[in-house]
This record gives structure tokens, sequence and C-alpha cells, in this order.
């Protein structure tokens, strides 16, 4: 998948999903602190499909997410600025 289909594929999982900005940076690291230790696997352990399949399911919600709360971070530090605006 390249680039432009993985930003098309964030784009349906945040619509599918109603994903939304919201909590703290705080809050975020705590969410991705329990996902790595449930993604966490023993000494021994193995990475088959199914894991894998599973594990691309959460990163593509934490790259959704962040893109979100990025958006939301900026919108507030710069205001709604139109890109017209921003480039002067």
């Amino acid at each position: 998948m390249d680039e432009v289909a993985y930003v098309a594929h964030l784009e349906q999982l945040i619509a599918r999903e109603r994903l939304l900005s919201s909590g703290n940076p705080a809050d975020w690291a705590n969410e991705s602190f329990a996902l790595a230790k449930a993604a966490w696997i023993n000494d021994g352990g193995s990475v088959d499909e199914q894991y894998y399949e599973q594990q691309m399911k959460v990163v593509d919600e934490r790259l959704a997410l962040a893109g979100l709360r990025l958006a939301a971070l900026l919108n507030e530090v710069l205001g709604h600025v139109s890109p017209q605006e921003f480039r002067h």
C-alpha cells in the first residue's frame, strides 16, 4: 500500500470508528502503554499472522488518533488558519 492509499485507509478508519481527538498527552501515553503491555510477547513467543493482523489494527488506530490529536493541537495553538493565511 502506498502512502496515498494508507492515508485514505486511515481517513476511512477515522470515519468508520468515529475517532475523536480527546484527552491530554498523559492520557495518550497511558493508552499507548496499556496497548504495548497487551501486545507484549514473552521470551520464546512468536509473531504469527493473527498477532500481526491484530497489532496492525492497533498501529493504524494509534496513527489515526495521533493525526487527529496533532491537528487539534495545531488548531488550538495557531487558531483556525486557512492554508492561504498560513503561507503569509
